[in-house]
């Protein structure tokens, strides 16, 4: 009896360790796709094939000097690096799209402009944790032909598209806000949010509520004809 007793208790025990380690590797799979992901989109900025920008936590370009502080740190695949450096200034890069003029009016010609891969990464209250976010935000410019003015924008829209959490918490956004502008005879779009993760973790069998704020976020992007 003893003997079965014992036999029973290992086959349990082996059938909770299997879904241990399943578990453990479908989050290793999701994890080696999200960081994937990400060195997927610093490749692509970095691989001179797209409109690029690189803005600072005022939403200043600063793209020819982000580029001239950490090209050599690509070219040596220090990605991690890079992430720092984007975490700790606030950077936001963006890889910027153009579609065809689809409307005549008058002088005035029209087209969409899309930031379509905005990324950037933020540290919470106590710079504990990070989160990676990617983003889109686009919106539209009329502008004289003539003269390559700005002289209209409108329908501006921003969305996140994914939130790499790597803390095992779900991480929610609030607060969402968009504008639009002509700045010197260019189209100005912008969008906002916060971002905030709440859960119950445990240690030592205690359970405890946390709760993480990374902040509001605003990025945004120039756009010309």
């Amino acid at each position: 009896m003893k003997g079965k007793l014992k036999r029973l208790i290992i086959c349990v025990f082996s059938i909770m360790l299997l879904c241990i380690i399943e578990e453990m590797d479908i989050f290793a799979e999701e994890l080696v796709s999200i960081q994937n992901q990400n060195t997927d989109f610093i490749t692509m900025f970095y691989s001179g094939e797209y409109h690029i920008a690189a803005t600072n936590f005022e939403g200043e370009d600063i793209t020819s000097l982000f580029l001239g502080q950490t090209q050599s740190l690509y070219e040596e695949n220090k990605i991690d690096d890079i992430k720092d450096t984007i975490a700790q200034e606030g950077i936001v890069l963006h890889i910027i799209s153009y579609s065809e003029d689809n409307v005549l009016r008058a002088y005035d010609k029209y087209k969409t402009v899309r930031s379509d891969m905005i990324y950037f990464e933020l540290e919470d209250q106590n710079r504990a944790t990070r989160i990676c976010v990617t983003a889109e935000l686009s919106g539209a410019i009329w502008y004289n032909e003539n003269t390559s003015q700005v002289t209209k924008v409108s329908n501006t829209t921003y969305s996140i598209l994914g939130i790499d959490t790597n803390t095992g918490l779900s991480v929610t956004t609030n607060d969402f806000s968009t504008g639009s502008s002509v700045q010197n005879g260019k189209g100005y779009f912008w969008g906002k949010c916060g971002f905030v993760s709440q859960g119950q973790i445990v240690q030592n069998g205690i359970p405890y509520t946390t709760y993480l704020e990374y902040g509001p976020k605003m990025v945004s992007f120039y756009a010309v004809p």
